[in-house]
């Protein structure tokens, strides 16, 4: 309903705009274009919000499909190449050119990587390196961040993300996964929703998302995700 009322607001500001392009010579279209374009940004900013807040409150995912996490990253990289400026330098490593397969909604699970790459911006305002790897892991610990139930007797893969940012403090690690908590000021603040919905994505993927951050040191984010077997499909006990 809320998207709705969106839909009318960002609709009727499009068709005044619309005329008052048919309207040259005006002094005041000028004026009333400027106020227009703030109408159209807000709103598509609370799209945009709302479009989070339902993804945070989604309690399953039913696209579940064998994903390689290898080619989502490279997809996942691309996107943020194309769109985070020359002053970023993204790195991408991985193991190998095999596939790291897992079961996984493959646009939440883009969405949730994402994220976390445009957390790493955040950290770096001026710009600066983020670097992405791929590699098979050991069963992870909890992570400590919330209750969590590893899954047992099944192999893993790990995504780290690491900046060279500001860093967080333990206070803040520890408030990280609140909605709507953030660090950034007035001018440059965020939804705060980027990185619980990112925690929220990959717990329902049965996955384990752990922090490492100091200030002046840069953040670390190591995501373990359960793998599966390509030949069968099925929830594999051991690395390919």
């Amino acid at each position: 309903d809320f998207n709705n009322l969106l839909g009318g607001i960002l609709g009727a500001s499009s068709l005044i705009a619309t005329r008052l392009s048919r309207t040259p010579g005006s002094a005041v279209a000028p004026r009333l274009s400027s106020h227009l374009q703030v109408i159209t940004e807000c709103g598509e900013n609370a799209r945009d919000i709302l479009k989070r807040l339902l993804g945070f409150s989604r309690s399953s995912y039913r696209q579940m499909v064998a994903v390689d996490l290898g080619s989502l990253l490279d997809d996942v990289v691309l996107m943020a190449r194309k769109t985070f400026g020359p002053e970023y330098t993204i790195t991408a490593t991985r193991w190998a050119d095999d596939p790291a397969p897992v079961e996984a909604d493959e646009s939440a699970l883009f969405q949730a990587l994402l994220n976390l790459c445009m957390n790493a911006r955040e950290a770096m305002p001026d710009g600066g390196p983020l670097d992405i790897t791929l590699s098979p892991a050991g069963e992870p610990e909890p992570s400590g961040l919330a209750n969590e139930v590893i899954v047992k007797n099944r192999s893993w893969w790990q995504i780290r993300v690491h900046d060279h940012g500001t860093g967080m403090t333990p206070e803040t690690i520890r408030r990280s996964l609140e909605p709507f908590f953030s660090t950034k000021t007035a001018a440059r603040r965020g939804s705060g929703l980027g990185l619980p919905i990112a925690y929220r994505i990959i717990r329902l993927h049965d996955g384990i998302m752990k922090i490492h951050s100091a200030p002046g040191e840069g953040t670390t984010v190591d995501i373990y995700l359960p793998g599966i077997s390509l030949t069968d499909g099925k929830r594999g006990e051991d690395h390919p």
